[in-house]
């Protein structure tokens, strides 16, 4: 009897055991079925603007204009992008370019070649690290620059929480960056960035940068 007792004991663990194991997971999609769905942070870009959608193009239009502008005084040689970044509260406007640091030598050998890439900061960054500087709220704001953004700003971009970002179409058939291209589109995606794409390609608005008398 007492064998018999501990036996059946063991199964009894062992069913209990096994039925737990079995139940749990049901447990889990019933808990996962539950859960509220998180409210998307996809944004049309009137609505991230606060405007109505007429008006949004002019926005966009103005934007894209400042961001030219800025652009234009940037001391790359190879390719000079601007940015501007919108607060969520839209109060506040901070347009940048590919440029130097502040307070670093801004030495004519700097800004080319290979140089470039390590002294000069992206448009995109540059912009929200001023409004770091400033303390001034990126979470939910919005970004229009000139050039689609490389995989360290669209990282940037999304911790910053920029939530639409206004670009030219990247060129993804491109043999140097078209790779870079897809995985900055793959890191916006995927950190819930609104991408939208400006009406004029990359080389046009690239072509009215060069054009800005210096």
């Amino acid at each position: 009897m007492p064998g018999r007792g501990a036996g059946a004991t063991r199964r009894h663990d062992r069913d209990r055991q096994a039925g737990g194991a079995a139940r749990r997971p049901g447990l889990r999609r019933c808990r996962r079925a539950r859960r509220p769905r998180p409210l998307p942070r996809l944004q049309p870009l009137s609505d991230r603007l606060g405007e109505t959608a007429v008006k949004v193009q002019d926005i966009v239009d103005r934007l894209l204009e400042r961001a030219i502008a800025a652009a234009a005084r940037s001391p790359n040689q190879i390719r000079r992008v601007g940015a501007v970044l919108v607060t969520a509260d839209r109060q506040v406007e901070i347009a940048a370019c590919n440029s130097f640091p502040p307070g670093i030598k801004q030495l004519p050998e700097r800004a080319v070649g290979d140089n470039r890439f390590i002294w000069l900061e992206h448009a995109e960054r540059a912009a929200i690290f001023e409004a770091a500087r400033r303390g001034l709220a990126t979470d939910g704001g919005a970004l229009v620059s000139t050039y689609f953004p490389c995989t360290d700003c669209a990282r940037a971009i999304v911790q910053a929480g920029v939530t639409t970002v206004a670009t030219p179409r990247p060129e993804y058939d491109d043999p140097v960056w078209g790779e870079s291209f897809r995985t900055s589109a793959a890191i916006l995606a995927e950190g819930a960035v609104e991408v939208v794409f400006l009406t004029e390609d990359q080389e046009q608005i690239h072509r009215k940068i060069w054009a800005v008398p210096s």
